[in-house]
């Protein structure tokens, strides 16, 4: 089977903490939208559920936990520069313990109200989600 006909499917947070949400800032070398910020996820992979995975992830990636208890924002897709098609979806969650530290995924983090997020070259969309976090959360 040609790998470049699957789809990759993925799951971010969008964390809260104290009326603030997190965004990371990708590195360079990343192959889709390098440099930019966006909310800490990743790849779901077998056998962990929606759930499992942006646990780990979210772990891995920024060093923190989130609370049992998420909410469905959305999904979403794009198609990546090396041609995988991605398909997310997106939770709401809320930060339960730890201290930031970031993968070498990252470069650079903060924790932005929604009219401070506006001010970083935020990946198309993920601005939209902070805004409809604080409607679900």
């Amino acid at each position: 089977m040609d790998s470049k006909k699957l789809h990759i499917v993925a799951v971010t947070g969008v964390i809260s903490k104290e009326e603030k949400f997190l965004i990371v800032k990708r590195s360079k070398k990343e192959i889709a939208y390098p440099g930019m910020w966006t909310v800490p996820g990743g790849k779901i992979e077998a056998p962990d559920d929606c759930f499992a995975t942006l646990k780990r992830e979210i772990k891995e990636e920024v060093g923190i936990k989130i609370k049992k208890r998420v909410v469905f924002l959305k999904d979403y897709e794009f198609t990546r520069p090396d041609d995988y098609h991605v398909i997310g979806i997106t939770f709401a969650c809320r930060y339960k313990s730890g201290k930031v530290k970031l993968s070498r995924d990252f470069t650079d983090f903060a924790w932005v109200t929604i009219k401070e997020a506006q001010n970083y070259n935020i990946i198309p969309g993920v601005y939209k989600d902070l805004k409809l976090a604080t409607e679900t959360l």
